[in-house]
């Protein structure tokens, strides 16, 4: 996805800075990368909230996370926090 994303910003630039035949579709170029990138970015999102969810069914039962940071804070701030 982080290539794509690269990718679709490189190829409009690249038709600007290199002066081809394509630089004066510019702007349409520019609009269609972004409406395909953000339906995508649309369409990623079920898998990611089903893995979020399936991470969150298999955590601990005690609440601490598997590698065990806790509650996420940094110690130095937590210590400051609960004075």
């Amino acid at each position: 996805m982080m290539l794509l994303s690269v990718a679709a910003l490189v190829i409009p630039a690249l038709t600007a800075l290199l002066h081809t035949p394509a630089a004066g579709h510019e702007r349409a170029l520019s609009i269609a990368v972004s409406v395909l990138l953000l339906l995508l970015f649309i369409g990623s999102l079920p898998a990611s909230i089903k893995k979020t969810a399936a991470e969150t069914a298999t955590a601990p039962e005690d609440g601490q996370a598997a590698h065990g940071a806790g509650n996420g804070w940094p110690l130095w701030l937590r210590s400051r926090c609960s004075r």
